[in-house]
């Protein structure tokens, strides 16, 4: 029995022209239960880990202006910005679209820095709670976590068991932000990517 696993552009699927980025989407015999597609699944890990890190590349957000779109929780969002009389930038996500609220004269670095801003602050809410949850079902706790941006990767576990996480990591659905904690804690174990790390 075997299982199809597809990587898909969103690029070339026309969800956002700025966003490369892959999915992986698992296609299996209707015949099959959870537990067999598992298995396959896990026999295929190295292989579809070392796709999945190809995915931390540098993000170039395009021009940012009303009716352009931004990813968050894997999903592409209308943007509709508005410029005022007013010295900050404020992002609001409201009703599944995106409100930026700029200065009369901003300029794209100053969208993209705030833009940045939002996955930052998005990521120090969701990630933690995420975080707390599998280290208890793992029963692995890091010394720490931190946020950073990066342009090679969506995170990674030191020596010390100290997790760092890409911000960007809030661009991707729920179940990547996922898989990608629960993988970073086996680091806590397993400091490569051993046959033991995918046990």
């Amino acid at each position: 029995m075997k299982i199809f696993i597809d990587f898909i552009s969103l690029k070339l699927l026309g969800e956002l022209d700025t966003f490369d980025r892959v999915i992986a989407i698992i296609k299996a015999p209707a015949s099959l239960d959870h537990e067999e597609i598992k298995n396959l699944v896990k026999a295929k890990a190295v292989w579809i880990s070392s796709k999945l890190e190809e995915l931390g590349k540098v993000i170039d957000y395009g021009e940012t202006t009303t009716g352009s779109r931004i990813f968050y929780l894997g999903k592409s969002y209308y943007v509709s910005l508005i410029t005022e009389n007013r010295q900050d930038i404020k992002i609001v996500f409201i009703h599944s679209k995106f409100k930026i609220y700029a200065p009369n004269k901003v300029n794209q670095i100053e969208l993209n820095n705030a833009i940045d801003n939002f996955y930052q602050q998005k990521a120090q809410i969701k990630i933690p709670k995420l975080v707390k949850k599998y280290s208890e079902i793992m029963q692995l706790y890091p010394n720490s976590i931190e946020f950073k941006k990066s342009k090679i990767k969506w995170a990674s576990c030191s020596e010390r068991n100290r997790i760092t996480f890409n911000p960007e990591l809030m661009k991707l659905p729920s179940s990547l932000i996922e898989y990608t904690i629960i993988h970073e804690l086996a680091h806590i174990v397993y400091k490569n990517h051993s046959k033991n790390f995918w046990k």
